[in-house]
């Protein structure tokens, strides 16, 4: 289980996001980009806060 498909299921726990099986956690959320973006939609609709911070400049995610 990678860590973005631990947090999915933690989500699914606290309520944050449809419940779903390990399985289906494990392959939907294989790739922590696609996690994110579900995030900040579900963020932009809901009206939350997104806090950002800059990340060192040596480190790069998935080309963001």
């Amino acid at each position: 289980m990678r860590c973005a498909s631990a947090t999915r299921e933690i989500l699914g726990e606290i309520g944050v996001i449809k419940k779903r099986s390990r399985f289906f956690n494990i392959a939907t959320a294989f790739y922590p980009k696609r996690l994110r973006l579900k995030l900040f939609r579900l963020a932009k609709a809901n009206n939350f806060e997104v806090i950002t911070t800059e990340g060192r400049p040596t480190r790069k995610w998935e080309r963001d």
